[in-house]
């Protein structure tokens, strides 16, 4: 993999950023990323086909929490569809102890092959609904890091996120570059933090991540 060009270009893409990232962080997203373009030739996980699309749609867009002063010890993301953003979280934080939710059972089923395809070891999967995810007693404040992309809005998201964040814990959401970050989700949930970046061509636009936080 060392050998491989797109590591070198996603690794200047992210210093260009300020994202550095170690090598051997990066090159097993870029594994799972083929594997999972593969998978998706028998199971519709994403409508981007074209491989440098998907290196920056997929790959380059997760890892924008990197310059992000966050240390998660177990992270959910919410609506995993293919695994982005979620996989690239143990790119970020490699200690992390990563769950994926996804209603859609063959979806995680997929993910899990995809895993075992690219080499790689296995997360804790949650096959719910978000909603009857927060429900659960077990998973009451149980995240110190909930993600989500292009799952549902930001006011849907925060009251579901404030049931299972940890006092401390931090909700993530990716948004495009020209929608308005609501400053509060609900009475708990408050926006510390907004990243603005670009990604670049092929498929260049402009983004938002947005970093809440329970309100003290």
């Amino acid at each position: 993999m060392a050998s491989d060009p797109r590591l070198a270009r996603l690794e200047s893409w992210l210093a260009e950023r300020s994202w550095e990232l170690p090598s051997q962080q990066v090159e097993p997203l870029l594994a799972y990323l083929d594997a999972m373009l593969l998978e998706n030739q028998s199971i519709n996980l994403t409508s981007i086909r074209d491989p440098e699309q998907a290196l920056i749609l997929h790959a380059l867009d997760s890892l924008s929490p990197a310059p992000l002063a966050l240390a998660p010890r177990r992270a959910l993301d919410l609506g995993s569809g293919n695994g982005f953003p979620g996989i690239a979280l143990r790119s970020l934080y490699p200690e992390v102890e990563l769950y994926l939710l996804d209603r859609t059972g063959k979806k995680l089923r997929a993910i899990e092959r995809i895993l075992q395809a690219a080499g790689q070891a296995s997360v804790e999967f949650i096959d719910l609904d978000a909603r009857q995810a927060a429900s659960r007693k077990e998973n009451k404040h149980r995240f110190d890091l909930i993600t989500a992309r292009a799952v549902a809005s930001p006011e849907e998201i925060g009251p579901i996120a404030a049931r299972m964040l940890t006092g401390s814990g931090n909700l993530l959401l990716w948004l495009a570059g020209e929608s308005q970050a609501p400053a509060r989700l609900g009475k708990q949930i408050l926006l510390q933090e907004e990243l603005r970046y670009s990604l670049p061509e092929p498929a260049g636009r402009e983004r938002k991540l947005a970093c809440y936080g329970r309100h003290a």
